[in-house]
Formats: C-alpha cells, sequence, structure tokens
C-alpha cells in the first residue's frame, strides 16, 4: 500500500524541506596543495518531514496504516516502499517548487525515513509527522 491510498483528502499543514548535499572528498596532493573531488553527480540526503497538525484520530490512524501495511507494527526501514508525491501532499505549492519537490533529479524516489510520530494536542485532538527522504541509484559506465 503506498501513501496515495492512504491519505485522501489528508493535506499535509506543513512540509519541511532539507536539500541535500553533493558527496565530496578532500584529497591532498604530492605538492602539499588540497583539492576537492566531486564524488557523484548526484545530491543526497534530501529530506522532508510532513506534518498534519491538529488532526481527528480516526485521520492520524489512516496515516499510521501506511506504515502498518508496508512495514508491520515492528517493521524496519531494510526495504523501503517509493512513495509518490501526491496533490494532497503538494498542496500549496506551485511552479518550480511542486517541480522540485515531486522529482530533485532524475532517477530518485521518496522513501520513508522512519516511523510516523504521533503526539497528543488536546483531546480527540493529535499532530503525526512523518519523515521521508530521497533515494536514488548511482550508475557509473565506463
Amino acid at each position: 500500500m503506498n501513501i496515495i491510498n492512504a491519505l485522501p483528502g489528508i493535506v499535509p499543514t506543513a512540509r519541511t524541506f532539507t536539500m541535500g548535499q553533493w558527496p565530496q572528498k578532500r584529497m591532498k596532493m604530492r605538492n602539499g596543495r588540497t583539492v576537492r573531488w566531486g564524488l557523484c553527480n548526484k545530491p543526497s540526503g534530501d529530506k522532508m518531514d510532513l506534518a498534519w497538525e491538529n488532526i481527528t484520530y480516526a485521520q492520524a490512524e489512516q496515516l499510521c496504516a501506511v506504515w502498518d501495511d508496508s512495514y508491520g507494527i515492528y517493521g524496519s526501514l531494510s526495504q523501503a516502499p517509493s512513495i509518490p508525491l501526491t496533490e494532497e501532499i503538494l498542496a500549496g505549492t506551485s511552479g518550480e517548487l511542486k517541480t522540485l519537490l515531486t522529482l530533485p533529479f532524475p532517477g530518485s524516489s521518496w522513501h520513508f525515513a522512519g516511523p510516523p510520530r504521533v503526539g497528543a494536542v488536546k483531546a480527540r485532538r493529535c499532530s503525526v509527522r512523518i519523515p521521508i527522504k530521497l533515494r536514488a541509484a548511482a550508475v557509473y559506465t565506463i
């Protein structure tokens, strides 16, 4: 089950996006000069926290069902399924920002970075945060 089936009409109230860094390595040359080399042609470490603030327990249960269906109650993140970013998740974004969040670079896909975190706000209301991260395969050709 992917997130598109579990989020019918539940729009996140906040999306915290952190851009990844380009993998680099510092090399010290024989003449004493230090040079930075790029190790890959794609960034790594893009993260997004999807947050649903002040929602009902029933809506929180729908969100947490995505995790339970993918990993079970005691699941691990060894084989994270891909998460398509739907219109509900990207609500409020437009233009280039929407394109960047949907597919930052070719060959990438969004995956769970951890289990959902649920916090009670008041009676029959809670907040849910689901961390997701971007994964891409680096392909080297000779």
